[in-house]
């Protein structure tokens, strides 16, 4: 599949890809096409281009055969995170579009913001603390100040995203008002609160969470790699969504990451590196691994050492799991199997430079 390079536009076009083909639709003004169905497809961020800079765009992969896959965004800036809204309605996702910046883009430099795309257009919720009004910043100084972490999650009138992935902010969408400032980790005896996903009935978060009195247990913290040690101690975490009932789920000595609550809330899928070594971190592989919602009964699903399996999603009617695989270098595939781990299939091999995570459409 051949290399989309970068147009440096405020265009969005849509971009069909199916087997060794390349068409190209008109440009549209920045909005979802009409035109395209784009019912039971996974959407997710994907760098296809050749220069160093990670740069994705948005794309989306149907599920059914042949497995169509749609770039949905070809911006001058880099877009990520993206996740269907509940009604599948639009596409929320993370953007670095600065206004002081209009004419002199910089890029990853840029703090970003969360927009929704639908068919009508693009319109911005939440802002970055850079751009807020001076009265606002004032208002949220410390709350705000920092930098969103991990896709966003959409309800009826609310926004949920991470800062500096320690704080979750809950936001109206309408006003803009911050109902639920922070939740604080130091109580929880939290160094870290991390990538987060909200139960179905919306009452429970699952996030990844490391404990602050693991940080450094050895008398020389720098007789190994801070960042891989520190790797090593994030869990599964889960807690309400006011911030009680706290639990740490697993408790392994290995990273696990990338949560997802199945339809039901009975279980929750991630990924782990079962065979985690500080020494030999390249031929470290990840799993996807199931457990129950608390923490029972955990077992892994996929079970393959010679492949990278991450950032499960489950499917809108809780019998499938899609996941992202790395089985060759600079290429990233998605596969779909059964909530058991059986007839696990490819639905999209991709010449990219990452893929971030899935997320799998409503209807």
């Amino acid at each position: 599949m051949a290399i989309i390079k970068k147009i440096l536009t405020l265009s969005l076009s849509v971009i069909i890809l199916a087997g060794c083909g390349l068409f190209y639709k008109k440009s549209l003004k920045e909005k979802l096409p009409s035109d395209i169905d784009l019912t039971n497809t996974i959407i997710f961020e994907a760098d296809t281009n050749s220069n160093e800079l990670y740069d994705p765009q948005i794309f989306a992969v149907k599920v059914d055969s042949p497995h169509t896959l749609y770039q949905l965004t070809n911006t001058r800036y880099p877009l990520s995170d993206p996740v269907w809204l509940p009604d599948g309605s639009g596409i929320m996702f993370l953007s670095r579009r600065f206004d002081t910046y209009k004419d002199n883009y910089i890029g990853w430099a840029d703090d970003p913001e969360i927009y929704i795309i639908d068919t009508v257009g693009t319109r911005r919720i939440v802002k970055c603390w850079y751009n807020l009004p001076k009265k606002e910043r004032e208002k949220y100084d410390y709350i705000l100040n920092g930098y969103i972490r991990n896709k966003p999650i959409f309800t009826s009138d609310k926004v949920l995203y991470n800062v500096m992935g320690n704080r979750l902010i809950i936001q109206d969408t309408v006003t803009s008002e911050v109902s639920l400032r922070y939740i604080d980790r130091n109580p929880l005896g939290l160094s870290k609160f991390g990538e987060f996903v909200l139960s179905p009935d919306e009452q429970k978060l699952a996030f990844v969470s490391r404990d602050k009195e693991e940080e450094f247990p050895w008398p020389d913290p720098h007789s190994v790699d801070i960042t891989d040690f520190q790797l090593s101690l994030e869990e599964i975490s889960i807690m309400n969504i006011e911030g009680t009932g706290y639990k740490r789920l697993t408790n392994n000595k290995v990273p696990d990451d990338h949560p997802c609550w199945s339809k039901d809330g009975k279980s929750i899928y991630f990924d782990r590196v079962p065979n985690w070594e500080f020494e030999d971190e390249e031929n470290s592989h990840r799993d996807i691994f199931v457990m129950n919602s608390d923490g029972t009964n955990q077992r892994n699903l996929t079970d393959s050492p010679t492949t990278d399996d991450h950032s499960p999603e489950c499917s809108p009617d809780g019998k499938y799991i899609a996941y992202v695989s790395s089985r060759e270098e600079e290429y990233t595939e998605i596969w779909i199997m059964n909530t058991n781990g059986s007839d696990r299939h490819r639905i999209l091999k991709l010449h990219s430079f990452g893929i971030g995570a899935l997320s799998w459409s409503p209807k």
